[in-house]
C-alpha cells in the first residue's frame, strides 16, 4: 500500500488556440476556477483557496499567473506560461484519483493539445503498522545515544 497518488504535467497549447487560452493563463481568479473545477471533477474537497497571484516580470516569456488550493486531501497547483503557451499541474492526494480525468479536463478547458506527465506513487508501505517492539528499541537508542 502506498500513501497517495502524486502526477505532475507540463502541457502545451496549440499556437492556433493562443487568442482563446492566453487570457484565461494570464488571469489568476480564472486559473482559481479552472482548479477548483477540476478537484470536483476527481472528488477532492477544497480546505483553502484557490489563492493566485500574476507575475509580470519585465521578460514577457517569463509572465504568468498561478493558484494553488490546499485540499483536505493535499494540494492542487497551476502555473501558466501565456506567452510560450505552457502550463504545469500538480495534483497530490492521499485519496486515488483517475489520470484520465486529469488530462480530460485540462483538454477541455485549457485547450491542452500536447503533454508529458509523471505520475508516482508516493508514501512507500504507509499503511503498514510498525512493530511496537521496534518503535520502543529505537526510541531507546535514540535516548542512550542522546545522553
Amino acid at each position: 500500500m502506498h500513501y497517495g497518488k502524486h502526477i505532475a504535467l507540463e502541457g502545451t497549447v496549440h499556437p492556433a488556440d493562443k487568442m482563446w487560452v492566453q487570457p484565461i493563463m494570464e488571469d489568476p481568479d480564472k486559473l482559481g476556477e479552472i482548479l477548483k473545477g477540476l478537484v470536483n471533477e476527481i472528488g477532492m474537497r477544497v480546505l483553502a483557496g484557490p489563492c493566485g497571484k500574476y507575475e509580470k516580470c519585465n521578460e514577457l516569456l517569463d509572465r504568468g499567473a498561478s493558484s494553488i488550493i490546499l485540499l483536505y486531501e493535499s494540494h492542487a497547483a497551476i502555473h501558466c506560461y501565456p506567452y510560450r503557451l505552457r502550463f504545469f499541474v500538480d495534483v497530490f492526494s492521499c485519496k486515488d484519483y483517475p489520470t484520465s480525468k486529469v488530462l480530460g479536463y485540462l483538454r477541455v478547458k485549457l485547450r491542452m493539445h500536447g503533454y508529458e506527465l509523471t505520475e508516482a506513487k508516493r508514501g512507500k508501505d504507509w499503511r503498514r503498522m510498525p512493530d511496537v517492539s521496534d518503535v520502543r528499541k529505537k526510541n531507546n537508542e535514540d535516548l542512550n545515544n542522546s545522553i
